[in-house]
């Protein structure tokens, strides 16, 4: 019989529970999202809304497998490149659940907060409670725990939910692509890249033009940061996006300032370099690396290409709720 954890209104999985502890209905409810089984165990009712834990069995064949893989990229030595990264993320047993929204009894919640940890062969005490606490439903020695929190006004904490259904944001496949490239600004350049797409074998061509060069403010000293427009013909049949390493690091600084764009970003500085433009020219904006030193030939580094192979996916817990409910 699982023992109810004291669970407060906190999505940390680090800090202590404070305050009254939640009241759990327990809903044992698994399903399964690109490959992956996960379960939650229980809902944590509170005046403020709701608590949950998502629970994701690991093997420990797969774990050992990927840290043989993986281990020398540590942090010592190089540092990770970003097209690695995007191949260590993507090869992880551990998947965690990429949310856009949580239904609860019909009503869509989108201000919801979790955080992550996992239980595996090399970090053997993470969340020895949880494994005590949630024994019944989990058979393998391993496994991850995301904790979502989410604002939810009901009626009462002792009345039950009768529904939650989860939106699973779209899922990507990273293939690796290398290119190194120079746009020089202000010239009417062009520079074209193949690609095969995976899926049919059709060679796509990658347009890059208009290159634009701007100059920001970063820890008080000016920043160059190059972009320019890419498009795509033909059109693919699934949606896709370029990962550029556009990476900046402060070197010699202990307050280092750091900015990422990948394929495409918003925010203050998406915004000042696609205002700059005297023409809107359609398609997307990548970025070169941001430089202290203003380079009239910037250099664009293309490291892979993303493709869609889902749309988002929801996943609904109505009636079972009442009937798996203790």
């Amino acid at each position: 019989m699982a023992m109810p954890m004291n669970v407060s209104f906190d999505s940390s999985l680090w800090r202590e529970p404070k305050g009254k502890a939640g009241r759990p209905q327990w809903v044992y409810w698994a399903f399964r999202c690109d490959g992956c089984l996960y379960t939650i165990p229980a809902l944590y009712h509170f005046e403020q809304g709701l608590v949950f834990d998502v629970l994701q069995p690991l093997s420990e064949r797969e774990l050992n497998l990927f840290y043989q893989k993986y281990q020398r990229y540590d942090g010592e030595g190089d540092p990770l490149l970003s097209a690695l990264e995007h191949q260590i993320e993507q090869e992880s047993p551990v998947r965690r659940l990429s949310l856009q929204n949580i239904c609860v009894d019909g009503l869509v919640c989108t201000d919801f907060s979790s955080s992550a940890s996992a239980r595996t062969p090399w970090n053997q005490e993470a969340l020895a409670e949880w494994r005590e606490a949630y024994a019944d439903c989990l058979q393998q020695q391993f496994f991850a725990c995301q904790r979502f929190c989410l604002p939810y006004k009901h009626r009462s904490t002792q009345e039950n939910i009768g529904s939650l259904a989860l939106t699973v944001r779209e899922r990507e496949v990273f293939y690796p692509l290398s290119a190194s490239f120079s746009l020089e600004a202000g010239l009417r350049q062009k520079k074209l890249i193949k690609w095969q797409y995976p899926f049919t074998g059709e060679e796509l061509t990658f347009t890059f033009q208009h290159p634009v060069q701007e100059e920001a403010m970063l820890n008080h000293a000016p920043l160059y940061i190059a972009s320019a427009v890419y498009t795509c013909t033909p059109a693919p049949p699934q949606k896709i996006r370029l990962a550029f390493d556009s990476s900046f690091q402060e070197e010699g600084c202990m307050e280092a300032g750091s900015i990422g764009m990948i394929g495409g970003c918003n925010g203050p500085t998406a915004i000042f370099c696609a205002d700059s433009l005297s023409e809107k020219p359609d398609g997307q904006l990548v970025y070169a690396k941001p430089s202290r030193r203003r380079n009239e030939s910037p250099r664009f580094q293309l490291t892979g290409v993303f493709v869609q192979a889902r749309g988002n996916q929801t996943f609904r817990l109505g009636d079972h709720i009442s009937s798996s409910a203790r």
